[in-house]
């Protein structure tokens, strides 16, 4: 499991360098890491003032408004750039269902319809798996 995880965080993070920076920039990254950033920097304080806490230091009522503000901010710019994310790529034939036939099996097929160098492939890997089977 840890394997699984760690290549999807790793292509997560290779998908927004290449699109929203190579290829052309979006502010969206800049989202993400203020709100990884701030969500991370909230935690690391608020689990320091618990251990102070805990240890019988005071704790002063800023503190406890920075940790909070922290990690609010940093949940909303991580939801937004997620739903920046959602909308530049609205429209994209990525996760189109096919079925065997070469027809659009979903019930989205008419919003994320194959292109025809999509179609060609699927037909390619179809007669090929047909082939390879016996059938």
């Amino acid at each position: 499991m840890p394997t699984i995880s760690w290549l999807l965080l790793k292509g997560f993070f290779w998908r927004l360098r290449t699109k929203y920076v190579i290829r052309d920039f979006h502010p969206l990254v800049f989202f993400y890491i203020f709100g990884f950033v701030m969500t991370l920097l909230g935690l690391a304080l608020g689990i320091l003032e618990v251990v102070l806490r805990i240890e019988g230091n005071a704790v002063s009522a800023g503190t406890v408004v920075l940790v909070a503000l922290l990690l609010i901010f940093g949940s909303q710019f991580t939801l937004f750039a997620m739903w920046f994310d959602m909308e530049s790529n609205e429209g994209s034939a990525v996760g189109t269902l096919v079925s065997a036939s070469g027809q659009n099996a979903s019930p989205e097929a008419d919003r994320y319809p194959l292109g025809a160098v999509e179609r060609q492939l699927h037909s390619e890997a179809m007669s090929s798996a047909l082939a390879g089977s016996g059938a």
